[in-house]
Order: structure tokens, then sequence, then C-alpha cells
């Protein structure tokens, strides 16, 4: 979507330029400057409003002190969304002036009632883009790079998700802790208690919900392919499977804890989103110790350490602002990610 973003404002005569928070580009009009500073939501995550208008402020002085600009400079941050919107974005909306959404899953807008709409025909003529088609077409060539890397323990992983998710759906409620639970869902004390460690395993292919299905399952299907192509299909099979499994051992053990300080509590947990961090920090793991697989593997394509940090780090954000997640298993499953894929590069598959 940024990229999209990206060619159709030089199509409308802004002109890029780079600064320290990224991409923006600016117009000049009759009255004032116009600089739109295009921010992907992963990016956004790490800056506050006070760091997003320190940000403005050195863009503005570094663009009269080289260029003599005279004219007053306005802001606009556009920022693309994947999903709806969190109440951390409600919050810097509040204290930004200026501050938009382009939301790739309603394919237009979204700005709070507090923001103008008055950018010299921006919102009219960024609405009509986003509602063109470019959107649909982006997912099409997503899912075109998608068939072509296609991995198979990704990909069955995927479908093993999917037919287990349809199973439990057809024989209860997918929404009931109970259900969950009598169908392999964890509890701290079905292991610590009960030694029911199957559960270890089975609760990492139940989800609560479609929702938690689909968003976990699109995060398995991007990531999984970057990595099993960068490390093999036993290797990441390996990585999948253990991250699985000590992300629950993480929930486990926090679980307990919290139950012995608040006696009433109790968590029914569910979910491959502990492995899923474990990919992302197997991705970590691999970039860091990039040049010992890249001389060991022909198909081997770098990637940002940076990019998978800030994603990393915004995966984690969004648990913790957010309600009913297992962060215990999120933040388990990136660490032994990471350490397995340490362990992995030992020896790395030809």
């Amino acid at each position: 979507m940024v990229n999209a973003l990206q060619d159709f404002f030089q199509r409308e005569g802004f002109r890029g330029i780079g600064y320290s928070g990224g991409v923006a580009f600016y117009k000049m009009y009759d009255d004032e400057m116009l600089i739109v500073q295009l921010v992907a939501q992963e990016t956004i995550a790490l800056l506050d409003a006070d760091k997003l208008m320190k940000q403005r402020t050195e863009f503005e002085n570094t663009m009269r002190m080289n260029n003599n600009i005279m004219l007053p400079m306005r802001f606009l941050t556009l920022v693309c969304i994947d999903s709806e919107p969190s109440e951390y974005f409600k919050d810097l909306s509040a204290n930004i002036p200026g501050f938009w959404m382009a939301s790739v899953k309603r394919e237009e807008l979204i700005v709070y009632e507090n923001q103008s709409l008055n950018y010299h025909g921006l919102y009219d003529d960024i609405n009509d883009f986003l509602s063109s088609g470019v959107i649909k077409e982006i997912r099409t060539s997503n899912l075109k790079m998608i068939k072509e890397n296609a991995q198979p323990v990704t990909l069955s992983l995927l479908v093993l998700n999917i037919i287990i998710y349809l199973y439990a759906t057809v024989h209860g409620d997918v929404m009931s802790a109970n259900y969950m639970f009598s169908i392999g869902a964890i509890t701290w004390d079905s292991i610590l208690v009960d030694h029911q460690y199957f559960r270890l395993v089975t609760s990492a292919f139940l989800h609560y919900g479609f929702e938690h299905l689909s968003s976990n399952m699109v995060s398995l299907l991007g990531l999984g392919i970057m990595l099993e192509k960068r490390i093999g299909h036993v290797r990441f099979f390996i990585l999948y499977a253990l991250s699985a499994i000590l992300a629950n051992v993480t929930s486990v053990y926090v679980s307990y804890l919290k139950s012995q300080v608040t006696p009433d509590y109790y968590a029914v947990s569910a979910g491959a989103s502990g492995a899923i961090f474990g990919v992302i920090g197997g991705l970590i793991g691999v970039v860091i110790l990039k040049k010992r697989w890249a001389k060991n593997r022909a198909d081997f394509i770098d990637i940002s350490l940076k990019s998978i940090l800030v994603m990393a780090f915004f995966s984690v954000f969004a648990g913790f602002s957010s309600g009913g997640i297992d962060n215990a298993a999120h933040v388990g499953g990136l660490i032994s990610g990471f350490i397995i894929a340490l362990l992995l590069a030992i020896k790395p598959q030809m």
C-alpha cells in the first residue's frame, strides 16, 4: 500500500524526499507548502505524538534552511493500516493535527471528527484512488507472489489449522472456553496438575473464532514462507513445532504465577500465535547470522533486520495494548524461535 500511495502522490505532482521518519511528499500551493508524511503501520507503532511533532519541526527547519522557503508549511500524516484502528490511533489523532489513515480493509480513508478534510482536495482524490481497484490489484499481486514462493510445510500447517477449525466449528461453539478446553485448549492446571502434556501441541491448532484464525493464518502464510525458504523445510518444521510448545510452556508458567497472585484468575488459551511469534524470532536469528545461512543456501534472499525488528515490536505492542491476548505465549514464542534459529545455524542445511 505504501508503494502504491507513493506512486499516487508523484502523479499528483508532489515531490518525494527522505527524512529521519521515512518518506514525505511536498507540493507548493499559492498560500502554503503541503507536506504529506507517508507512514507504514509498523513504523507508527514506534512513535508517539511528541515524537511525530518533533519530526515535523525538524523537517520544517531543514526544508527552510536548505531551500529558503518562506511560505507557511502544513503537515498531513497518512498512515497505511491493514486492520481496524485501535485506541492507539485514536489517541494519536486526538493530539496530532493532520492525521489520516488509509485502510486496506475498508479501501478508504479513516479520518476522525477532530481532523480537517481541507487539504486541497486530497481527501476525495485519495478516496477515489483507494476505491479504484488498486487494493485488489495489490492483493492479487501478493497472492501471485505467494503461489510462486509456496513452501510445503507452511502450506500444510495452514491447511491443517483450517481443517481443525472447521471440524471444531461443526461440533461446538469455538467461542466457548469450556468447549475449547474439551477439545484440546490449555490451562495452567491441565499441565502442572493433571499432566495433560498433549495440550502443549493441540492448543496451537485451535482458534477462538474466524477472526482469530484468519489473522493467524495470514501471518503464518507470509512469515512462514519467508523463513522456510531461507532455512529449509525440516528445520522450519522443527522451529515451528518447538516454538509452539515452548510458547505454551511460557503461557502455563505465567498463568500459574498470576493464579497465585489472583486466585480467581483462570485462562483457557489456544491459537497458533505463539508458534508464529517463534517464526518472527526465527527470522531475526536468521538475519543476524545471514552470512552463515547465505553461504549454504543458493536461494537465500536477504531481508532487513530493521524491518523484522519493527514488525516484532509492533506485534508485541499490539498484543499488550489489546485485551484477551496471551502475551506470555507471544513473548515466549519470540524468544524461543530466536534461540532455535541460532542453534539451527550451527549446521545450516545445504
